[in-house]
């Protein structure tokens, strides 16, 4: 396997993991955190269903809406949206309102719930792209990525809200997140972005 490929398994890998683990931390504490400030059951299980709801949408309409930017910046508008809203996840604590946090809330895993799909479905796609004759290899990256993603978030979000607190642990896990532009910058992936959009709409 050459370097450049190398380095595109590496960074889809990474993208998947952070698609998977930002948008997952809470789940250690957030419903306890609910119930403190006295939400209703129905809340609580709209704000568990709807980034699975968007989930599925984006994922059914992600060719289309992939085409409105090349490939790396629709990447790098993912990240950030993910790792903006995520942030900004944290300072629901700072609401007194049960309503208004509640609806800001869902509000927030819709959008999480888009641009995580995004991040996933475009990792997936340069991933295909690069290793065309090799789908078993993708699935295991893309399954890997999800099952370490899915079992660490909830690990890593607990341990730091037990230091931090309810806010900066979304400020911290989103703040992170963002580092992932950095490898993307940087990544030669020119000729891999135009193969991969060609690719996709046929």
């Amino acid at each position: 396997m050459s370097k450049n490929s190398i380095e595109v398994l590496v960074l889809c890998s990474l993208l998947i993991f952070i698609a998977t683990t930002v948008p997952n931390i809470q789940w250690a504490f957030v419903i306890l955190f609910f119930q403190n400030h006295e939400a209703s059951t129905i809340a609580i299980s709209i704000y568990v269903s709807i980034m699975s709801i968007f989930l599925l949408f984006t994922s059914i309409f992600s060719q289309k809406i992939k085409r409105l930017l090349p490939l790396k910046h629709m990447l790098i508008v993912c990240i950030v949206v993910l790792c903006g809203v995520t942030c900004l996840h944290g300072t629901l604590v700072l609401i007194d309102d049960t309503r208004v946090m509640v609806g800001l809330a869902v509000l927030i895993r819709a959008i999480q719930g888009f641009s995580a799909t995004m991040i996933q479905v475009l990792a997936v796609a340069i991933l295909i792209c690069r290793f065309p004759k090799n789908c078993g290899r993708v699935s295991a990256v893309n399954e890997s990525a999800l099952g370490l993603g899915y079992s660490l978030a909830p690990f890593i979000g607990g341990i730091v809200y037990d230091k931090v607190g309810f806010l900066l642990t979304f400020v911290i896990i989103g703040g992170l997140g963002f580092l992932m532009i950095g490898p993307l910058l940087f990544t030669n992936c020119k000729n891999l972005n135009i193969q991969a959009t060609r690719n996709i709409r046929r």
